[in-house]
């Protein structure tokens, strides 16, 4: 149980509503900011004005998974202006915050540092990526449903990248009948994707010579690795979706000049499965704040 802590939802979607819920459940006091409007409802308290107002309380600051983005904000999609925090901003924090995020900034890392604070990432946890990481594939099929006029079934689908989502990604794809092409860097992850059923797998590096035969292209590596030759190879039909964290794999200027279109379908799971989600990322979220505070009373 969190008996009485102080934990600051900051930014967010849906999930976090889920999140409330069960740190509430667990005793947990919560305050939010910036996030989505039912998070409100949930702990019955008005999100705080400004994020100062919340923070300087805070026992544990609760940032979204989905990374910052380019500019250093905060992922915060129902918030009426980006959300950025600042060192001015957490002059205000207790010396012993814990803050819990998807992945931070060289930047914010420094800051953090530099505070004193202890700051645990769980873009790299990966009981707790592996419990999200189908609601992320259902997003995904979410995504090619909403934006292509052909089934998946017999559709040609490169996927690139084939970390936790992707695996969950190819699982479900070759199970809905679509002739999955998976392109990775490591042999063992190419080895598992033919086992699981991929109609073939390449390295990253050959992928521009099977481009031309996409349907469908998902990227799931944080790294631009398709250039204007890999855009104009493939069919005017191809879609693109790119589920990587920011800065993102996808150079979207360059693919709109070609006449490409594109998804970025960035937080995925909180627009697919926000429920699911949420109670997915509880899990790795409890254990963090549990581990911490066993160590700070050890």
């Amino acid at each position: 149980m969190l008996n009485n802590l102080r934990v600051l939802i900051v930014g967010g979607d849906a999930r976090e509503a889920e999140i409330a819920r069960l740190l509430q459940n667990d005793q947990a006091k919560v305050t939010a900011f910036a996030t989505h409007p039912d998070v409100a409802k949930v702990i019955n308290t008005p999100q705080c004005k400004s994020l100062e107002e919340g923070i300087k309380d805070a026992d544990v600051l609760l940032l979204p998974i989905p990374g910052m983005g380019m500019d250093e904000s905060i992922f915060a999609p129902h918030a009426q202006e980006k959300v950025y925090i600042s060192e001015e901003t957490l002059k205000v924090a207790k010396p012993n915050l814990l803050i819990i995020m998807g992945t931070a900034s060289s930047k914010f890392r420094a800051i953090i540092e530099s505070k004193g604070f202890s700051l645990k990432e769980y873009e790299g946890d990966d009981e707790l990526m592996i419990l999200r990481s189908r609601a992320n594939a259902e997003g995904a099929v979410k995504i090619i449903m909403e934006n292509t006029d052909f089934t998946i079934h017999k559709s040609n689908i490169l996927l690139i990248g084939f970390g936790r989502t992707g695996q969950s990604l190819a699982n479900l794809l070759i199970a809905m009948g679509a002739n999955v092409l998976v392109a990775a860097r490591n042999p063992v992850q190419r080895a598992r994707a033919w086992e699981m059923g991929a109609v073939e797998t390449i390295p990253l590096e050959k992928i521009i010579d099977h481009i031309s035969k996409m349907d469908i292209v998902l990227n799931s590596v944080p790294v631009r690795l398709l250039n204007e030759e890999a855009f104009r190879k493939s069919q005017p039909h191809t879609l693109y979706i790119d589920i990587s964290a920011p800065p993102g794999g996808i150079d979207w200027e360059l693919l709109a000049k070609v006449g490409r279109k594109g998804v970025w379908g960035r937080g995925l799971s909180g627009k697919r499965a926000p429920k699911t989600a949420g109670q997915s990322q509880y899990v790795g979220i409890k254990r963090i704040i549990i581990s911490e505070l066993s160590l700070k009373n050890s």
